[in-house]
């Protein structure tokens, strides 16, 4: 009679399945097999000695992996790729508005770096054309960059973010990398390189400080312009221009901030209009900044009109001497003499009173107190 074809096989005896002589581990459960496991015949019998013919994974003929050991490992480094390609892949956007949107909550936790990329050919807008053609790279990226953040610093109501980031935050430098597929450019990434007038541990302490101010104005219950009132006077009675700091505007940058003028009473007049419009905004007021080269100012909207307020050149006045609050187009003389921003980009919010409805005139009368 001849010889069974198992006969020369050991099985594991963890599960059953067949092994060769001289394998050190189970294909099947992945157990250990000792030196003493030797073939059994057909005829045995017992947990280890099971007839293979019952075993699905052992049938004459089954192809086996003899290192099981390399198998497995294989298997989870094509796992780890794909999570990297998939699970981790990057994200793109076909417009500067989704960017503005992505990198905002880097800004605003005040990261150095803040890092976005673009979809070049599904970009909706001028991008792909700059992309595709002959225009440098440098070029390309420091247009991506400036609408991007004009897009992540577009007033949203939110005292914390909004216009005031316009005052606050600088690029300041960065990096653009194109990613290229048959030569054509697919992927534009830009690392920008930030500078903040303000930590986030400093504007965690104005939240707190603005809190502060606004319960000791008890606005509960009060008007629009009973809060505006209250909001203006608190600024031209608490804060006094900072002239000790108007010619450091390297090295001290805190003068452009609302916590300057919250935290230390003094601040210029960037400074000042910042902590108008975060003061105002957390009272429920619809409040913005403007700029020129030189100055910034706040407006409001009260009663479905626009009007201009500058607390900067009321600053220490008694509001029957009031002369820049809650003016109209006609009557809002203003002198321009006063530098904002230390690295040129005072015009950044200039003009941004020009979509809007404005009354002619001031608010209840000449001095509107």
């Amino acid at each position: 009679m001849a010889e069974s074809k198992w006969n020369n096989a050991s099985f594991c005896p963890m599960c059953g399945a067949k092994a060769d002589p001289g394998d050190a581990f189970c294909v099947q459960c992945g157990a250990k097999l000792s030196a003493s496991t030797g073939p059994l015949s057909v005829g045995e019998t017992g947990a280890s000695a099971e007839s293979p013919a019952s075993r699905p994974y052992s049938a004459p003929g089954a192809q086996r992996n003899r290192k099981p050991l390399s198998a497995l490992l294989w298997i989870a480094l094509a796992a780890f790729v794909g999570y990297m390609i998939f699970g981790t892949a990057e994200k793109t956007f076909k417009n500067y508005a989704s960017a503005g949107a992505y990198v905002l909550p880097q800004i605003v936790q005040r990261d150095s770096t803040v890092h976005v990329a673009f979809n070049i050919p599904k970009f909706e807008g001028e991008l792909s054309h700059f992309a595709l053609s002959n225009v440098s790279l440098s070029y390309v990226g420091a247009d991506a960059i400036e609408n991007t953040l004009r897009e992540a610093f577009r007033y949203n109501g939110n005292p914390k973010e909004g216009e005031r980031l316009f005052l606050l935050c600088y690029a300041t430098g960065g990096k653009t990398f194109h990613d290229q597929s048959f030569g054509r450019p697919e992927t534009l990434r830009l690392n920008i390189e930030m500078t903040y007038c303000t930590t986030a541990a400093q504007e965690k302490e104005l939240e707190t400080a603005v809190n502060g101010i606004l319960a000791g104005l008890h606005l509960d219950g009060a008007t629009d312009y009973e809060k505006i009132r209250a909001i203006y006077r608190y600024i031209c009675s608490n804060v006094v221009y900072d002239y000790e700091h108007y010619e450091n505007n390297r090295e001290y940058l805190l003068q452009y901030s609302a916590y300057a003028a919250a935290i230390h009473h003094t601040a210029v007049c960037s400074g000042i209009a910042d902590l108008f419009y975060y003061l105002a905004n957390t009272a429920g007021v619809e409040t913005h900044i403007v700029t020129n080269a030189d100055h910034a100012w706040n407006f409001v909207r009260l009663d479905g009109k626009y009007y201009y307020i500058d607390a900067t050149w009321d600053l220490g006045k008694r509001e029957s001497e009031y002369q820049y609050f809650l003016k109209g187009t006609s009557d809002f003389i203003h002198p321009y003499s006063l530098d904002i921003r230390p690295f040129g980009y005072g015009t950044m919010l200039a003009g941004n009173d020009r979509d809007y409805d404005f009354s002619p005139f001031a608010y209840g009368g000449s001095n509107n107190i």
